[in-house]
This record gives C-alpha cells, structure tokens and sequence, in this order.
C-alpha cells in the first residue's frame, strides 16, 4: 500500500535578501549569486498567494494529511536580511523556517539573539545550520555530532521550546552526518539536492532560489515542472562552479 504521505513538496531555499540599490544587510563580500532582491521575493509571494499555494512548515509533512497546492519556505544562514524576508512574509499573512548558524549571531550582517527570539514570536519557524558554517561531510563523527547536537541544544535554551530541523551547511552531508542528525534528535533534515522533497522523509531535497530566478522559473519550480527543475538545475550547477572559483578569491560562498 502507498504511502498517503509520499507527495512531492516544493521546498523553497532562498540566502540573503537585498534591496536593489542597497547591499548593506550583507555581510562584507557576499556572493551575489545568493541573494534576491527585494522585488523579486515580493513577486515570488504574490505569485504563491494570487495562484492559491498553501505554505507550511516543515511539521505539516509528516501530518496525516496535506492541504493541496503546498510549499514550504526557508532561509539559510540567519543573515539580518531575514527581516526584511520576515517583513514581506507577514504582510502575506504567510510563514517560512529561518536556519541559523549558532557562532554566526550577533556577528556583522547576522541576525542577534533577541532577533531570533522575535522571528519566533512572530510565528515563524526557527531550524539549526549547526554551530558553525562547516562542510559536515568532512569532520569526524565526533565532530559532526557536535555541531548538530551543540546548535539544537543552544537554540532550544534560546527559544524555550524543541528545535527539530536542521539545514546542512554548504549542503554537505553523508550517511554519517545523517545518522549523527537523527541520534542529535533531527526530524527535518534539509538538503541543497536540487528536487522536489518527498512528504513523510527524513531527509528532504530543496529548491533553491537566487539572483538570476526569473519569475517563469520560480513558477516552474514550484508547480514541479520536470523540465523547468532540470533547466534550472543545469544553470546552478555551472554558476555554482564560478562561485566555488570566486570563493577561492576571497568572495563567500554560502550555503
């Protein structure tokens, strides 16, 4: 017998979030590649809301039932921008998942404690991008454990309430650090595999989303277009590429 929840989701992945004219929230020497402008995620919610998409949280996929038509929104990395995110999402009356680099907060360009704090309270979800920005799939189990279970354990004091999603930085990850996710108490455990996640796992591919997503490819993302995935698949592995190239001259690459 199939499995009820065994849908395909769009889980959409977005990093930093810019005005055109003003990078401040940035950190120094951010990758553009990574980061919508203002107009661009207000077009991407208007879009959800006019074409009827339902956003829910992560929890809502391992329910009993899903409502039609859902999407699940997240950021990665708790850069400041996420305000702005948050900002345009409550405006829409919707809600999305903002995964925090715990050794990040407070830092320039990041968000602080209390910030996280109010995400919170303001309905919004908050998962775990580990203690530090690190590629999971290198470090020792030891290590890997550590930074998994080290970030839940500190978000959780912060907020006063279980922290069961985490997104892998860099989207680095392997049997082990899934393993070492589930045993650090991970139900939610969001990739960079560019696909649409499947209801009810563990472990949950992504969309992402980025300067060059054009409103017609933000379109073909979420209604699942094979063929519009696959296009723009293709176009992230090579801008991923000059972005791996630029890093190595000293620019970030997030993740």
């Amino acid at each position: 017998m199939s499995n009820p929840l065994a849908r395909r989701i769009p889980i959409l992945s977005y990093h930093a979030i810019v005005d055109d004219e003003d990078r401040k929230p940035l950190p120094p020497e951010w990758s553009a590649f990574h980061a919508v402008s203002v107009q661009s995620l207000r077009e991407h919610l208007d879009l959800l809301t006019s074409e009827g998409w339902n956003v829910v949280l992560p929890e809502a996929l391992y329910q009993g039932s899903l409502p039609p038509r859902c999407v699940v929104i997240t950021f990665d990395d708790g850069l400041s921008s996420d305000l702005i995110a948050a900002g345009e999402l409550r405006r829409r009356g919707l809600r999305a998942t903002f995964f925090v680099t715990w050794s990040r907060l407070g830092g320039a360009g990041f968000l602080n404690q209390h910030q996280v704090q109010e995400l919170r309270r303001d309905g919004f979800r908050v998962g775990s991008h580990c203690l530090n920005h690190v590629r999971l799939a290198e470090l020792a189990p030891r290590e890997t454990l550590r930074q998994l279970a080290g970030s839940k354990e500190r978000l959780e004091s912060l907020l006063g309430e279980p922290v069961d999603a985490v997104a892998f930085p860099f989207g680095s990850y392997n049997e082990q650090v899934i393993d070492s996710a589930i045993a650090a108490g991970y139900r939610s455990l969001m990739t960079s595999d560019f696909a649409l996640a499947i209801a009810g796992s563990h472990l949950l591919a992504r969309l992402p989303v980025r300067s060059p997503t054009t409103l017609a490819d933000f379109r073909a993302l979420v209604t699942g277009s094979f063929f519009g995935i696959a296009r723009q698949r293709l176009a992230s592995g090579l801008a991923a590429r000059i972005v791996r190239l630029r890093s190595i001259a000293g620019l970030h690459a997030p993740g």
